[in-house]
């Protein structure tokens, strides 16, 4: 009876939890490379109400090549004891424990992080700084708040500031992917070496951070360590399929490697992506690739 008790106890922590739980998925941010002859990559870290967009460098694309196929590489799972739960004495019998789960699906997220997410995706960083700045003034814990915030400002070349906020979210989450990945998008670009074992590190204990993947194919990229470069990418794609300027950046990436066939697919993805998410490439380049690759 003890175990039925404890187990329909922890159904209901776990279905409370699930319902306050965000349900959007992180955004990266990406700086676009210009698309090839020229064409380069974008550079990376957005926010949903979670997470945040940060830009940086454009790289020169290569002459057309030879064709070739990219394949992406392959993706990359506890059970509590009972035997002292079991040891217990038994307590007195009790009411049969009742399940309910609500019926409203949407996550509970700040107001005003929401509306700042809003702004941030549809261009307007003065309202988005607004209304993140209002969410951190009534609760300055509130990571969501303070990795958006960061990201107003870094895309608003506020970069000493940007930095800031990406610290004060450290703070209050030690580990935090995003925040790491914006932290390495804004380093001293003369220690390339560091930064790059710094996000390897990272990404060691973060293999699902789609936002340190791009920071690092980003850096790859502007060093010419295409085929590096395509691997970081890869990687950013597979766990952020609906970022636009991820896969505009791998498609970039596939061009300069002279692989017209692979890079074109992902070209015509960026676009159709760009549809529905904001992206920070330059649609018109990427069109103009795209149909010289198509020829």
């Amino acid at each position: 009876m003890i175990l039925l008790v404890v187990a329909a106890a922890g159904a209901y922590l776990w279905h409370t939890l699930s319902a306050l739980a965000p349900r959007r998925p992180p955004l990266a941010a990406v700086r676009p490379i210009a698309p090839a002859p020229p064409a380069a990559p974008v550079a990376a870290v957005t926010p949903s109400p979670e997470e945040a967009k940060v830009a940086a460098s454009t790289v020169p694309a290569p002459d057309a090549a030879s064709d070739g196929d990219a394949k992406a590489p392959p993706p990359r799972s506890a059970t509590p004891a009972l035997d002292e739960l079991l040891r217990q004495p038994q307590p007195a019998p009790r009411a049969p424990v009742e399940l309910a789960r609500s019926n409203d699906p949407r996550p509970r997220v700040a107001p005003d992080v929401e509306a700042g997410y809003r702004a941030l995706v549809s261009g307007d960083l003065e309202s988005a700084h607004r209304h993140y700045a209002a969410a951190l003034a009534s609760e300055p814990a509130n990571v969501d708040a303070q990795l958006g915030l960061a990201t107003v400002e870094a895309r608003s070349g506020r970069f000493a500031e940007a930095a800031a906020a990406y610290r004060r979210t450290l703070d209050l989450d030690p580990r935090n992917p995003t925040a790491l990945a914006g932290l390495a998008a804004l380093a001293d670009p003369a220690r390339p070496e560091a930064i790059e074992n710094a996000l390897r590190a990272d990404i060691a204990r973060h293999p699902e951070s789609a936002a340190l993947e791009i920071t690092l194919g980003n850096l790859l990229a502007g060093q010419g360590r295409w085929s590096e470069a395509q691997a970081a990418f890869f990687e950013a794609q597979r766990l952020q399929p609906e970022n636009p300027d991820v896969a505009y950046n791998l498609a970039v990436s596939l061009d300069h490697l002279g692989q017209r066939r692979a890079a074109a697919d992902f070209y015509r993805r960026a676009l159709e992506a760009r549809r529905t998410e904001a992206a920070q490439f330059d649609a018109a380049a990427a069109s103009r690739r795209l149909a010289e690759l198509s020829r």
